[in-house]
């Protein structure tokens, strides 16, 4: 079972929350819950998942290899991440963002 969590790169918050909204929204499709309806449950890891899908969609790298030098040492490549907005990102985030803010209402 330790298996299952060894190769899993958690290393973003988004990337968390893609995880646990898919693994709570398979769930609450085939076990029903006691403490919440089952509706407000498949909302709220829906928008979940959503909004760190949209995020991760968002975040992109930016890299280029840097020249060698006599101050800063050999030839390197370099790599940052940047946050760059794009259509499809934003709006899977505010879709999301609405489905959270449903569940929430309705519960």
């Amino acid at each position: 079972m330790t298996n299952l969590f060894k190769n899993l790169n958690l290393e973003e918050w988004y990337k968390v929350f893609v995880y646990v909204g898919g693994v709570i929204l398979i769930l609450s499709l085939f076990i029903p819950t006691q403490w919440i309806p089952s509706k407000q449950l498949i909302l709220l890891s829906a928008g979940t998942f959503l909004i760190g899908i949209g995020e991760w969609k968002n975040r992109k790298y930016h890299s280029w290899i840097k020249p060698p030098n006599a101050y800063s040492g050999p030839a390197m490549f370099m790599q940052t991440k940047l946050r760059a907005n794009t259509i499809f990102g934003t709006l899977i985030e505010i879709i999301g963002l609405i489905l959270i803010i449903y569940a929430l209402y309705s519960i």
